[in-house]
């Protein structure tokens, strides 16, 4: 259970009004500011965005999650991520217990994501999703049944989303059958490269589509993925699933890895969600 009194996450923040030099209103120009010590946590906001406070995201998701896990009898484990000096927050809670295996010591646990921000560069989000051990992959499907999404300029019930966690479980048990069958297609070198090169490193046209451009160093580090992870489970679709979760959240290397991971998961949700990829 998460000690809630002294989070460095729970903190006051409000939306305040911005003035110019003649102390005349800045329609349209609000920003949130921490109370505590005034500092700005965001740029100018138009007047239709609403706080969701970090403290209600985080209590609401773990109210949720301590009742199903006191239902199913089973533990958790939570940590709470803290970006920019407070201005985002990506909540992770893993059930150690809650997992699946497709293949013989290729295991899956059940884990909760949580998003939320103060300076609109995140929207409040929630995913029900896996955690694959091997390599720490985080492992979704093509087809998100448990995702809750908002913008903070929309009224949104924090606690109707959390209640989504059982429905999130189910589909989780349910992917098993999913990976398995990713684990029993086989995809050969050429068809893996084909799908790394056209739908993930493709940027741009130069003039006549005959002549694709790519992103040379995306597509030498995805095929660098996909030889160790072909190495380790064969060559199949289970293989290139594994090499874009990889790819996906291995970020640590990056600027800004937080934002990179959340940008490259949305581009392979898209992938996986392509006529490519059903057609391997």
């Amino acid at each position: 259970m998460l000690d809630f009194t002294n989070a460095t996450w729970d903190f006051p923040v409000e939306l305040q009004e911005t003035y110019d030099r003649d102390g005349n209103k800045i329609e349209g120009n609000r920003v949130v500011v921490r109370t505590d010590t005034g500092e700005h946590m965001s740029r100018g906001l138009g007047d239709k965005y609403k706080i969701i406070t970090h403290s209600d995201v985080v209590n609401s998701v773990m109210d949720s999650i301590d009742e199903v896990a006191n239902t199913l009898g089973t533990a958790y484990e939570e940590k709470i991520h803290i970006i920019d000096g407070g201005r985002k927050l990506r909540g992770e809670v893993i059930f150690p217990d809650l997992k699946i295996e497709p293949k013989v010591n290729d295991i899956i646990t059940f884990r909760i994501q949580f998003y939320n921000s103060y300076d609109a560069s995140w929207a409040f989000q929630q995913q029900a999703e896996g955690l694959r051990l091997w390599c720490m992959n985080g492992c979704t499907t093509p087809h998100t049944v448990a995702k809750t999404w908002a913008k903070h300029t929309t009224n949104v019930s924090v606690q109707a989303s959390a209640a989504k966690i059982e429905k999130g479980l189910e589909a989780f048990k349910l992917s098993d059958t999913l990976f398995k069958s990713y684990i029993d297609s086989r995809l050969d070198n050429d068809e893996a490269e084909r799908f790394i090169n056209d739908v993930m490193c493709k940027t741009r046209q130069r003039g006549n589509p005959m002549y694709p451009h790519y992103n040379k160093s995306r597509r030498e580090e995805l095929l660098r993925m996909w030889d160790n992870n072909r190495a380790y489970v064969g060559n199949n679709v289970w293989a290139l699933y594994n090499t874009l979760t990889e790819w996906a959240t291995h970020t640590d290397h990056l600027g800004s890895p937080e934002n990179a991971r959340r940008l490259r998961e949305n581009e392979i949700a898209k992938a996986m969600n392509s006529d490519a990829w059903y057609s391997l």
